[in-house]
């Protein structure tokens, strides 16, 4: 037993102050229990100390990262709300990027990232600047980005570089993003090396300048580097040498490296080594793996082994959308099959566990094959009732079709109420088709510019 264990197991026997519950808290933290450091933090706070809310929202703002479960980024906010109201000046900035990264680009947002920055929390900025994003104000956002270029933190130096090369490629400025990223790669600045590579690999006049680019990023540690140089050799027929390098993401942990070492080894027609690859990404939960396997199946009509894959990963995913895919994909799989009382049967189960996905495949399967509109605009409103933007959007689109415009328009004013901006540009495309130019060209002005 570790001299931690032993210190935890008296804690729990004997009773332990705040202070200490939050000592063994931040040790814990430090091993990456994040479950048990969790507890050791709600202790601390229950025994009075209110200077472990701090760390309670760092710990569940930990546990979401790879889960992406809204709900313990929620919890986090409200961990660093208290934390501010105790006084905590680091919960500033925390509470503020929290918020951004939840996608609430509200006022409260804005004045605790302007807290921290004024208190001098450079990270701050950069949530400053995601908020500009969202404004559409793209000159502000390559203001503040610019401000941090030369920051002495490396790590958000190079942040800064590579976000603003993204700024900087969506604003049509192919020329000044490659400049600056090239700057960033030729540095050793890792995630400017890696964006640099993505800008070439877009630019089929750049693309033999890729593969260097992304093996540059990939010495500097950027894994994810690693699957993307992989998808470029195949493209470039260089199967084996995709091989080599799915192998290296698969021995660096990259999950979802075993679908595409699969797909590598069928190119090369070495099935042996494909299956072996599937079969270990499936033992680890790889969803990818997952639908890859069940695909080629289907493509080589072994329909029932795809529909046994897919069942499968309906048991063994633990990630919502993963499983709402496979639902999704098995309930096609059943109506290619004839079987649609089944599909439409899984998809229901989807839809009653709020399944976004289910929901609007069963829409889109009323309306575009049964050719009913009333049963698909039923689910749409069911689901628009729960505050599901997606099916808003089909069925704005569903009711266009309807030629019912009035009633479209106002779908999609609720989409952008719900800050979905995005859907101006349907708004300018509605209003042209009823004539109504003035409004259209209104419209179009208040599309978002930055990335959607």
């Amino acid at each position: 037993m570790s001299w931690l264990d032993d210190r935890l197991g008296r804690a729990e026997r004997d009773g332990a102050s705040a202070v200490q519950w939050n000592e063994l808290g931040m040790a814990l933290a430090d091993q990456r229990r994040w479950q048990r450091a969790e507890d050791c933090f709600r202790r601390a706070i229950a025994a009075g100390g209110e200077h472990a809310h701090y760390n309670l929202g760092n710990v569940l703002r930990q546990r979401y990262l790879p889960a992406r479960d809204r709900t313990l980024l929620e919890q986090a906010v409200h961990s660093y709300r208290k934390a501010v109201v105790a006084g905590c000046l680091d919960a500033h900035q925390a509470l503020g990027m929290a918020l951004v990264e939840l996608g609430e680009y509200t006022e409260e947002a804005r004045e605790q990232l302007g807290i921290a920055a004024r208190l001098g929390e450079r990270w701050a900025v950069m949530g400053q600047a995601q908020l500009a994003e969202a404004d559409g104000d793209p000159a502000e956002q390559e203001r503040l980005l610019r401000g941090l270029l030369a920051d002495a933190d490396p790590v958000l130096a190079d942040c800064a570089r590579a976000e603003l090369g993204i700024v900087l490629r969506f604003e049509q400025r192919a020329a000044e993003a490659e400049r600056l990223l090239a700057e960033g790669a030729a540095s050793g600045q890792r995630h400017s090396a890696y964006q640099y590579a993505l800008l070439l690999d877009e630019d089929a006049h750049a693309a033999a300048r890729a593969e260097p680019a992304f093996r540059r990023a990939v010495e500097l540690g950027e894994q994810q580097a690693l699957l993307k140089l992989g998808r470029l050799l195949r493209r470039n027929h260089r199967s084996r040498a995709a091989v080599e390098v799915f192998a290296a993401a698969v021995a660096a942990g990259l999950p979802e490296a075993h679908a595409q070492l699969a797909r590598a080894h069928r190119d090369l027609g070495e099935r042996q080594e494909m299956f072996a690859a599937l079969d270990l990404g499936m033992a680890l939960g790889d969803a990818e793996t997952f639908f890859e396997a069940a695909e080629i199946a289907e493509l080589e009509d072994r329909r029932a082994e795809a529909e046994q894959i897919l069942w499968r990963a309906l048991a063994e995913l633990a990630d919502p959308s993963d499983l709402a895919m496979a639902r999704v994909q098995l309930a096609d799989q059943f109506f290619d099959a004839g079987r649609e009382a089944e599909g439409v049967e899984l998809l229901r189960a989807g839809v009653a566990a709020g399944e976004s996905e289910a929901v609007n495949s069963l829409g889109n399967y009323y309306s575009e094959h049964l050719g009913d509109p009333a049963s698909a605009e039923a689910v749409y409103r069911a689901a628009v009732a729960a505050g599901d933007d997606l099916a808003r959007y089909n069925l704005a689109h569903l009711l266009w079709a309807e030629g019912r415009l009035a009633e479209a328009e106002s779908e999609l004013l609720g989409l952008v109420t719900a800050g979905e901006p995005g859907a101006y540009r349907d708004l300018a495309e509605l209003a042209a088709a009823r004539g109504r130019s003035t409004e259209a060209e209104r419209y179009r002005s208040l599309v978002p510019r930055g990335r959607r």
